[in-house]
C-alpha cells in the first residue's frame, strides 16, 4: 500500500493533504480503480490524525468521484479512467492554488512573482522561450516577434 505523507505543521489541512496525497497515489498508478483504502480508524492511527479528519478526506473523496465508501465494509477507489486527464489538471491548480496563496501571504506582488517565474523558464532547458510572455520582461532586448509588432517594436 502506498505511504501518505501529512505535514501536521503545514498551513495546508492535514485532510486535504490526505486528499492530495490519495489523488497523487491514483494518478501515478500506485493507487488502482478497486483497491480498498484502509479504515477511517486505520488511516488515523496511522497518520496519526484524528478520525474526523481522515472521514473528511474519504468523504470529500467519495463526493468527487474517487471513493465509494461501503459502510462497515470499507472505501474503495472508484474512479472513471477518462477522467485521469482531468485529474492531473486538477491537481496541478490545486498546487498552484496552494502556492498562490503562500507567495501573496509572504507580500510577493504579482509583477514580482512574474520576475520570478520567467527566470526559472529562462533557467529550464526544454522550455521554449518564444512560447511564453512572462520572461519578456527579463530578456531586455528587442523581441522581434508578433509581441513586437503590437508594442511597435519598442525594446522591454
Amino acid at each position: 500500500m502506498v505511504r501518505f505523507k501529512i505535514d501536521t505543521n503545514s498551513a495546508i489541512p492535514s485532510y486535504y493533504q490526505l486528499i492530495q496525497e490519495i489523488k497523487w497515489g491514483i494518478l501515478s498508478g500506485q493507487i488502482e480503480d478497486g483497491d480498498r483504502l484502509p479504515s477511517i480508524r486505520k488511516m488515523a492511527k496511522t497518520l496519526k490524525l484524528n478520525p474526523n479528519t481522515v472521514a473528511k478526506a474519504y468523504y470529500n473523496l467519495e463526493d468527487e468521484g474517487f471513493l465509494e465508501c461501503k459502510g462497515r465494509k470499507g472505501s474503495y477507489v472508484n474512479y472513471d479512467k477518462t477522467r485521469l486527464g482531468k485529474l492531473s489538471n486538477v491537481i496541478a491548480e490545486d498546487e498552484l492554488k496552494v502556492f498562490l496563496d503562500k507567495i501573496f501571504y509572504l507580500g510577493i506582488s504579482e509583477d514580482e512573482l512574474k520576475k520570478m517565474i520567467a527566470k526559472q523558464i529562462i533557467l529550464n532547458e526544454e522550455s521554449d522561450i518564444n512560447s511564453v510572455n512572462i520572461p519578456f520582461v527579463l530578456l531586455r532586448r528587442k523581441y522581434k516577434g508578433p509581441e513586437a509588432e503590437r508594442r511597435g517594436g519598442q525594446e522591454i
